[in-house]
């Protein structure tokens, strides 16, 4: 369980990104999702640091997929959002992440 995590949250709480799985996770994007160049086609990427432990408790890809958006937040899950990510960039739709336009 994280620092977000408190007994007023639900139940859900997952792991939040560290710098080698943000850095994983950004070859996985040059190599097969970058814009116009197949997969996700993402565009801009927008992390959310927390430089009191140095961990990404959020990420938001924008591109061509889906509503244009999509948000991972480790608050929103029990899976860890270096799971939840590769998942979807491998294909598999995200019901716990949020999407906007």
């Amino acid at each position: 369980m994280n620092r977000w995590c408190t007994e007023v949250d639900e139940p859900k709480c997952g792991e939040e990104l560290s710098k080698e799985q943000y850095d994983s996770i950004m070859q996985e994007i040059v190599k097969n999702h970058r814009f116009a160049k197949g997969g996700r086609h993402i565009k801009y990427i927008d992390p959310h640091w927390d430089m009191r432990d140095g961990m990404c408790f959020a990420i938001q890809f924008r591109g061509l997929f889906g509503n244009g958006r999509i948000l991972f937040d480790g608050r929103q899950s029990e899976r860890s959002m270096s799971d939840r990510i590769m998942s979807w960039l491998d294909g598999e739709d995200d019901t716990e992440a949020k999407t906007s336009k």
